[in-house]
């Protein structure tokens, strides 16, 4: 074997999804509002609005960026003679600081102006190919933080913050995006975990750094010239001045942040606070203004100390000092807290006494504090002298909000951009989404209120809730001459909140309401109109403001016959139409009303009867929706919307009967005149969803069960066949899914209260119907799941928007962007309730409900959240398993999920094309499955053909996938867990370390084939304890044992099947963390013994090849010149590459090793994935790709591996933006894909 070098330069990354380390918030010249987001080594562009990638710009070759610093104004001077001027907020940023471990760079604002402008960049060509066009200088240390001055005519100076408490300054030039760095300066020298700076003053610059130990350094320095090279030969600590020591927290400092100065209007006093987090999980807020001249000035001896973190004169003088200054102390996040930071144009008034701060923590989730102070005392002066000697202000942490956008573990990166109230929260995750929070204003609290969060679904400036006493809607429908309100509207506040029901004397009462009056069900007419009833039979119709800024409602009561209002006592009712705006009204004699809100301008606010359906209405379903697509109405009525309502054709009902096995269809006509037909049920099938498609009805029960109804020879409808499903909970919703065409068939997207939502699939042949499930997936976010919408996505698309239940909140949650949109504390899902969308808003939604005997109104136009960039998996993705055509990558992860994603790569005639954008070419990648089954980390992934997909994980854990394709935009794949593993051992605990999958009976295509359970499958199994299982599996027979072998004390790593040997078996090579190869003549000898027999050595066979575990492999068949030969790659755990030559010996009937050989440091660290991309002349020679911990990938070229003369040559070597990297799988011969924490695709033309 020879190792060859080669030229370089071949393999192109094509698309990437890695964790976002840095972001910040960048105004163009023209109001722009954009984020730059840090992903590995280039920025990408997103506007703020849209939410569109607006373009990408190299930074770095090799390292991720970790900072991004863009001017900010200049701060708020207090000497208002101060000379030095500010730059317009409206011009852009001269120069841009990014940093990453010890390289540092600035871009020059017009590169990024360009990019926002959508002018042509300067060289288009290099930024293309992904080169960067700034220089890139390094550091010679850990860079921690940076700022560039803010003043005019000083926007070169910059300054850094290292990992070891220096301050470097350096000199930018932004025309040329260059940097040089000058003088060191510190006051001692601790190992720091964090670190912030913030430009004062022209020649000052604050710093805060955190350490290891737990304590946080302030200090002040004032910067030399501008010019490199000056103050070269002066003492490391001149200029510095040490102003605070803090101790209190109890682990590493993981975060500081420097407040903007806050001016006390009644004192003129300047106030500056420092926020900390920290390993032990709290933050706590100090106060770090400056006192009487020098008075915070430490000796040499203290600093000396401070450097280790440890000392015994040190820790008296600290204390006392953090005593004095701790403002606040709160527990905060489940687990570590990375950051917390203050919006910097918070001003503290005597009127706004609080003060927003925003953490950021390892379990993901972004929590809104407010720091509250006492009024009377911020509005004291402070006493002069020492800063020792002041009144500390009693001041508290309220936990206020939590926003979890980001799935796994880890906000990496956050930005917040303020101004005049605005508050926009940017954060970024381990998972590679960039979020974007919109914050409220701190708003003043009143005084009950101060200590009381805000309700988890207003954080938003246009969510809004308010609430109402009966007495309140009572008063408000009493004419104006009996009441001193003259305008019956309540407003924002709900009217007066201590009223009582006994305020409602003065109205008449009803013979027979010995009960206290309650509100007991709604009903919304349209999205600005709901009907409500009372326990004691009154009717009330609630209208909302049209403008909607305060959330008001106008309310008027329905006058009702006396005979009427005694058959609403106690029990009605409630039901509505989204084709018309009606609503209607049963009773427990079975009569039907209707109410016509297109009568009301006249002034007609009264019911009208309908029918009777002859017995106690149990439910009212409208079957009648224009939001449902591809839906003929039964006897093929059609509607005519018109401005979201029918006006000419026929409304249809479905209205069951309690305690009886039937129910009604009525059809009402344009003048509202009723017919119906009968609906037999079966016994004890108690309706609780429906939907209508081409004549058939479908029902959903209490028990989960799926009945479809047609229609019969009488003209009635009876069942036709019945999916007996046993969920233990009521389906709660029928929606029929939109699909791209009109001849795709009919699907039905079904939501049940067990927390999960299916997809059906109708299918019709030779007149016999059938319901085949395609799709079922558990969304974590809620615990039930009572409805479900499509909503336009402003892309000509659609997204699936559900709504539920989670413990005491109703949430609102778009399952396709993954996000939530609202989460509402209305004490859960026990009590009435009533919700509409909002259809001139995607994720408007309004939701009214009863707790403590009052109604609420929830309404929200905008979530709060928005998704600038989708993400991935928040852990280590471990297991990577690409379909067969290519399509379809499934991942798995230590977050214990799979995501199944969609690629699609443009053609080598669209890269050539010179218009192409000046971002980076990517191919179009979207996640189109989650599947959240496994408990443990996924350990393997493997498609069989385009149908089936198998995981493995810890725990025994082993599923089987089925893969339906839907033609539908929304969910374009299904997945239904069809199989379990079953035979587990006594322990339960062991991890499926790899398998393969064999099919004994061929189907090609996706559908619904598959469903007869015709496919049968070899499933070979290495488990952590040296044993190989083998199984054979089909649908409906489950999992048969076939065999079992073991092997010596090793864990077995890697498996593939090879070709049937002898008595019909198949045999198996396996690797193992000993760095050797086994070989299996068969596994289909089943023995419950642990050990080998002589006999059963027989057939094996192994062979040293990796001086210990082999992590990866990849293996590809050869027939040629009717001989059967293998090639097999290998990565080990010893850094190597090793390379086999198994053939099969026909005449012995067993495999043998023909040659073997090994690439010694073929990677600087282990080879945690290989894979055989092609093979090229006549199979003679391969091409293989290899990725490793040392973050490179290769590309080799194994030539004449059929014979002992093999040379390998070295193709390539790139820098991979994977860490940890857990996977590699080859797409195609072009195309393959890294994955670990992150994921990227590479082509090799």
């Amino acid at each position: 074997m020879s190792l060859a070098p080669a030229p370089l330069g071949r393999v192109r990354r094509e698309h990437i999804l890695n964790p976002v380390t840095a972001l910040a918030f960048y105004t163009s010249g023209n109001g722009r509002r954009c984020v730059l987001a840090g992903e590995d080594t280039d920025i990408e562009v997103y506007d703020v609005t849209s939410a569109r990638l607006l373009g990408r710009l190299p930074v770095f070759r090799a390292q991720p960026i970790h900072g991004i610093a863009v001017p900010p104004p200049p701060p708020r001077r207090r000497d208002a003679s101060a000379t030095a001027a500010t730059t317009s907020p409206r011009d852009p940023p001269r120069s841009i600081l990014v940093w990453g471990g010890h390289s540092v760079t600035v871009i020059p604002g017009a590169l990024v102006e360009a990019i926002v402008r959508d002018d042509p960049v300067r060289h288009e060509a290099s930024v293309a190919a992904g080169n960067p066009l700034v220089e890139e200088a390094k550091a010679p240390d850990w860079i921690l933080d940076g700022a560039i001055s803010p003043f005019t005519g000083d926007e070169d100076r910059v300054v850094l913050l290292t990992a070891h408490n220096e301050v470097i300054e350096a000199h930018a030039s932004g025309g040329r995006a260059a940097i040089a760095f000058g003088r060191v300066r510190s006051p001692s020298r601790p190992i720091l975990y964090s670190g912030n700076l913030a430009w004062v003053a022209e020649g000052r610059v604050l710093v805060a750094a955190g350490t290891v130990f737990g304590e946080i350094l302030v200090w002040k320095y004032r910067p030399g010239g501008s010019e490199p090279g000056e103050g070269e030969g002066e003492e490391p600590d001149s200029g510095c001045e040490v102003l605070f020591v803090f101790a209190g927290h109890e682990g590493s400092i993981f975060g500081v942040h420097i407040s903007p100065e806050m001016t006390r209007t009644a004192s003129g006093d300047a106030v500056r606070l420092l926020a900390s987090c920290s390993d032990d999980r709290t933050i706590r807020v100090w106060d770090i203004t400056e006192g009487g001249e020098g008075s915070r000035t430490y000796d040499q001896r203290i600093s000396d100390a401070r450097e280790t973190g440890f000392g015994d004169g040190v820790g008296a003088v600290a204390d006392d000092d953090s005593s004095a200054r701790c403002l606040a102390v709160a527990m905060a996040h489940v687990s570590r807290i990375w950051h917390v930071e203050f919006p910097q144009d918070q001003r503290l008034f005597p009127y706004d006494d609080t003060i927003p701060i925003y953490s950021f923590g390892e379990d993901s989730t972004v929590q809104k504090w407010h720091l509250c102070f006492d009024t009377q005392q911020l509005q004291s002066p402070r006493p002069e002298g020492s800063a020792r000697d002041y009144i500390k202000p009693t001041a508290k942490l309220v936990h206020q909000s939590t926003y979890s956008n980001h799935s796994g573990k880890h906000i990496w990166s956050r930005a917040i951009y303020s101004s005049k109230g605005e508050v926009l929260v940017a954060t970024g995750g381990s998972d590679g989404k960039v979020a974007l929070v919109q914050g409220s204003p701190a708003m003043p609290l009143p005084d009950k209120a101060a200590t009381q969060p805000e309700s988890p679904g207003t954080p938003s400036n246009t969510a809004r809730i308010t609430s109402f006493a009966l007495a309140d809607v009572s008063r408000a429908c009493l004419p104006s001459h009996i009441t001193e309100d003259t305008n019956p509207v309540q407003t924002g506040n709900g009217g007066d909140r201590e009223a009582t029901h006994a305020d409602s004397e003065s109205r008449p009462l009803y013979k027979g309401k010995n009960a206290r009056e309650s509100f007991q069900r709604y009903a919304f007419i349209t999205e600005r109109r709901i009907l409500m009833v009372t326990n004691h039979g009154r009717l009330f119709l609630g209208t909302f403001n049209k403008e909607d800024e305060e959330l008001e409602l106008e309310w008027a009561e329905l006058p009702l016959p006396e005979e009427i209002s005694q058959t609403l006592l106690s029990y009605s009712v409630l039901g509505s139409s989204r084709a018309k705006p009606l609503a209607f009204v049963g009773t427990t004699a079975g009569d039907l009303y209707c109410y016509d809100d297109t009568a009301a301008p006249d002034g007609r606010l009264s019911l009208r009867p309908l029918t009777n359906v002859g017995g106690k209405v149990a439910d009212i379903y409208c079957l009648s929706d224009p939001d449902r697509p591809n839906n003929k109405h039964l006897q093929d009525s059609s509607a005519d919307i018109s401005n979201g309502y029918s006006t000419e054709h026929s409304v249809e009902l479905l209205v069951t009967v309690l305690g009886a096995p039937r129910a009604v269809i009525i059809r009402l006509d344009s003048r509202l005149s009723a017919s119906q037909s009968e609906v037999t049920l079966e016994e004890d099938f108690r309706v609780t969803g429906v939907a209508s498609y081409q004549g058939y009805l479908l029902l959903g029960s209490r028990t989960g069960a799926i009945s479809i109804i047609g229609q019969d020879a009488t003209g009635g409808y009876s069942p036709i066949s019945t999916v007996k499903v046993k969920l233990g909970d009521a389906i709660t919703s029928i929606i029929p899914l939109p699909t791209r065409s009109d001849q795709a068939p009919g699907y039905f997207l079904v939501t049940c209260r067990d927390g999960k939502y299916r997809i059906y699939e109708l299918q019709t042949t030779h007149g016999i119907v059938e319901l085949n499930i395609l799709h079922e997936v558990t969304p974590r976010f809620v615990s039930l799941i009572e409805g479900a919408w499509f909503s336009d996505n402003g892309g000509g698309g659609k997204d699936l928007i559900l709504c539920g239940f989670r413990g005491r909140n109703m949430v609102l949650w778009n399952e396709t962007g993954r996000h939530e949109i609202a989460s509402v504390d209305c004490g859960g899902a026990h009590r009435s309730f009533a919700y509409t969308r909002l259809s001139d808003y995607p994720e408007g939604f309004r939701f009214v409900y009863t707790k403590a005997s009052q109604i609420h109104v929830f309404s929200q136009t905008d979530a709060p959240q928005k998704t600038l960039k989708p993400g991935g998996h928040g852990r280590e993705v471990k297991a990577i398993g690409a379909s067969p055509n290519g399509r379809y990558i499934a991942t798995g992860a230590e977050d214990t999920a799979i995501r199944i994603w969609e690629y699609y790569y443009t053609s080598e005639e669209e890269e050539e094309d010179a218009s192409s954008p000046s971002a980076r070419r990517r191919g179009g990648f979207r996640c189109v499955a989650v599947l959240e089954k496994h408990s443990t980390g996924i350990q393997t992934l493997k498609w069989h053909g385009n149908e089936y997909l198998f995981s493995s994980a810890g725990n025994e854990e082993f599923y089987a996938w089925r893969i339906n394709r839907i033609d539908s935009d929304v969910c374009p794949l299904g997945t239904v867990c069809e199989a379990v593993f079953p035979d587990r051992s006594e322990g339960g605990d062991l991890r499926i370390m790899d398998f393969d999958v064999e099919r004994t009976t061929t189907i090609t295509g996706y559908g619904s084939s598959h469903q007869g359970g015709n496919a049968a499958f070899c499933i070979t199994m290495a488990l952590s304890n040296s044993t190989l299982q083998s199984y054979n599996y089909t649908r409906r027979g489950g999992f048969s044992l076939r065999g079992r072998r073991s092997y010596t004390g090793a864990c077995l790593t890697q498996l593939r099947h090879l070709g049937t040997v002898g008595r019909g078996g198949r045999g198996v090579l396996a690797a193992a963390t000993d760095g050797h190869l086994a070989i299996y003549g068969n596994v289909t000898s089943p023995s419950d013994r642990n050990d080998e027999t002589g006999e059963e050595f027989r057939d094996m066979s192994v062979t040293k090849l990796h001086q210990n575990s082999v992590k990866s492999l990849d293996m590809r068949k050869v027939e040629s010149n009717g001989e059967t030969t293998y090639l097999v790659v290998t990565g080990g755990d010893d850094n190597a590459l090793g390379a086999t030559h198994l053939r099969f010996n026909a005449t012995e009937a067993r495999y043998e090793v023909r040659c073997k050989w090994t690439v010694r440091s073929a990677h600087a660290a282990a080879i945690t994935g290989i894979a055989i991309l092609r093979m090229i002349n006549d199979d003679r020679d391969a091409i293989v790709v290899s990725t490793s911990n040392d973050q490179r990938v290769k590309t080799w070229k194994l030539a004449g591996w059929q014979s002992t003369g093999l040379r390998i040559a070295l193709l390539d070597d790139r820098y991979s933006s994977v860490a940890d990297s857990g996977d590699l799988e080859a797409l195609d011969e072009n195309r393959f894909v890294v994955a670990g924490a992150g994921m990227e695709i590479w082509s090799l033309p």
